[in-house]
């Protein structure tokens, strides 16, 4: 009892640590006298297969697998077997279809099967999610004995832990996923992201921000705390950060303020904002996050791609160039002058690019335009 206490110990320890999962595998093997264990995802709609952990199969069999024995497979066939929790053994099948032998005579059994000396199987469907299904067995050489019924019942106590450990560990890299996409996300933005915690540490900052900062002109990281260069401006940006601190904490105060900081080098001022987050009332997330910092840097020109203009809008490189020119805030007029172009056939091109990107005035066309520069600048480079 104490080896089976310890065996689901570290099966719930693997739900944490993926790389438990093999350990956990060859305890499984010792326990059940297998030759052979493994965990894997069937996708039958899409007809793939992969492997989560598999212990005593070579590749090749596994490609074999995949190649040969993924869709004919006698298990298939038996819809009551793919239920999650249904244990099966080499002697279900004959049960299934009252037929003594028929396991054995198939060519699953025969070309796969037993080249590997896999002769005594218990399985089982750990869970389903669509058409995708993860699915556990062990194997027992021929040399060995069938599974006895303790040993079966013994196998359907553990799967039972095994299930839950696989749907954390599921649920857990679904929102590590989310969690990456949105960082990801933050970090193309073309101004800086700080966030800090209740105590004004810094707890993530995306590449924009850490490259301002490591220029260190008029913001800087130092200890964990964002600090101005001069102590005037420190006085500003801890008057926002206090602002949002207390809305965090729900108190009353005024809407969260931009404020300007000024750099040594002369370069315009950056335009920081601090935005308060909601309270988490979950005790278990460490120093959650408690608001957020925006740094912007004027002195980016607001320049969008012309081939992503093209592809995004449909416009002609003539007109993405002219939609481009006025993301600068020139009037048409010097737009057209700049790009070699008559005041009316500018005027002309201008109306197309509104019908092609569906608003009616130049004031909604620049809002447009810069909404997206926000995401695609960082990605392409910006063409004059």
């Amino acid at each position: 009892m104490e080896k089976t206490h310890q065996l689901i110990d570290s099966i719930y320890a693997a739900a944490l640590r993926p790389s438990e999962w093999p350990c956990v595998l060859q305890s499984l093997q010792r326990v059940f006298n297998a030759n052979a264990a493994g965990i894997y995802l069937l996708d039958t709609e899409k007809r793939k297969l992969t492997p989560f952990e598999l212990q005593g199969i070579d590749e090749s069999y596994v490609n074999s697998y995949i190649r040969h024995y993924m869709s004919d497979n006698p298990w298939l066939s038996a819809p009551e077997f793919q239920v999650p929790g249904k244990i099966r053994t080499d002697q279900s099948l004959d049960k299934y279809y009252n037929s003594p032998g028929f396991y054995r005579k198939t060519d699953y059994f025969n070309e796969w099967l037993e080249p590997q000396d896999f002769y005594y199987s218990l399985g089982v469907n750990l869970c389903a999610h669509q058409s995708a299904n993860t699915k556990f067995y062990m194997y027992r050489s021929k040399l060995s004995r069938p599974f006895s019924k303790r040993e079966i019942t013994q196998f359907k106590f553990i799967a039972g832990h095994m299930t839950r450990s696989i749907e954390m560990t599921r649920r857990l890299a679904f929102s590590e996923s989310q969690l990456n996409n949105a960082f990801y996300l933050v970090d193309q933005l073309n101004f800086g992201v700080i966030f800090f915690d209740e105590h004004a540490t810094i707890i993530q900052a995306n590449q924009f921000a850490q490259t301002l900062m490591r220029e260190a002109d008029g913001l800087s990281i130092k200890n964990r705390n964002l600090v101005t260069s001069h102590t005037a401006e420190g006085k500003k940006l801890s008057g926002i950060i206090q602002s949002a601190l207390n809305i965090h904490r729900g108190q009353s105060e005024p809407a969260p303020c931009t404020v300007n900081i000024d750099r040594p080098s002369g370069k315009p001022p950056f335009y920081v904002t601090a935005i308060p987050l909601p309270q988490q009332s979950d005790p278990f997330i460490p120093s959650p996050a408690a608001f957020i910092v925006f740094i912007c840097d004027p002195e980016l020109e607001s320049v969008i791609p012309t081939r992503y203009l093209q592809r995004r809008y449909g416009l002609t490189p003539s007109e993405a160039k002219l939609a481009q020119r006025l993301c600068h805030g020139d009037s048409l007029r010097e737009v057209a002058e700049q790009i070699g172009l008559t005041y009316e056939t500018a005027r002309w091109y201008l109306k197309i690019i509104f019908q092609k990107t569906g608003v009616r005035r130049q004031a909604e066309l620049l809002r447009l335009l810069l909404s997206d520069q926000v995401f695609v600048a960082p990605l392409l480079p910006a063409q004059k």
